[in-house]
């Protein structure tokens, strides 16, 4: 009986750590400076910037030693800075339509928790119209995401996206100056020219 006893609290001992293993799963985020996390559509005006947060929760433990990823990019839009977060060394650059970013640490202890920042990329908007940021794996093969014990997690890191793509995505929408507003601007500008003609 005793036997039965011991083998039933390993087998759920098992279970509790499989399942708060399987719970533990990173999880990759994209926020909007200046919006609430989460936040998947912004409106911005031609020649505005905007910085977006990428971060990943639920980092388990040894910890994160080293990552890689990619951001497509349209031609609405133009990177102007990609600051990697510390303690990560690495860089951003930009390849055929897409921003290539990695980072490591050289130096310190790995990074764990339910916030771990990786980078902060500044856009300036180019023109009117819309446009999409969409995450995408660094390799077709390669590994993304390396922890400290060298397990390595690339398609079984989970995404919060948005509705028709799997990994998280920001909708901009890059809004004119509306005519009336020129209109009116102008229109207050010839008032202001011709008082003071009158007035000389």
């Amino acid at each position: 009986m005793k036997k039965v006893y011991l083998s039933a609290l390993a087998l759920f001992v098992a279970m509790v750590f499989w399942v708060s293993f399987a719970l533990a799963a990173p999880v990759l985020h994209m926020d909007v400076e200046g919006y609430p996390s989460g936040t998947d559509y912004i409106e911005v005006k031609p020649c505005d910037t905007f910085t977006i947060h990428m971060w990943v929760s639920e980092v388990p433990e040894p910890g994160l030693i080293a990552w890689n990823h990619d951001l497509v990019l349209d031609p609405l839009v133009e990177v102007v800075d990609v600051h990697i977060k510390d303690p990560f060394i690495g860089e951003g650059k930009i390849v055929d339509n897409e921003l290539e970013m990695g980072g490591m640490i050289l130096v310190g202890d790995p990074v764990f928790g339910t916030e771990v920042s990786l980078a902060n990329i500044t856009f300036h908007c180019k023109g009117y119209g819309e446009t999409y940021l969409i995450q995408d794996w660094h390799f077709p093969i390669a590994q993304n995401f390396v922890l400290a014990d060298l397990t390595s997690i690339d398609q079984d890191l989970g995404f919060p996206g948005t509705e028709g793509f799997s990994p998280p995505s920001i909708r901009v929408n890059q809004v004119p100056i509306p005519t009336t507003l020129l209109l009116l601007g102008s229109g207050l500008i010839g008032v202001v020219g011709l008082r003071r003609k009158i007035q000389g």
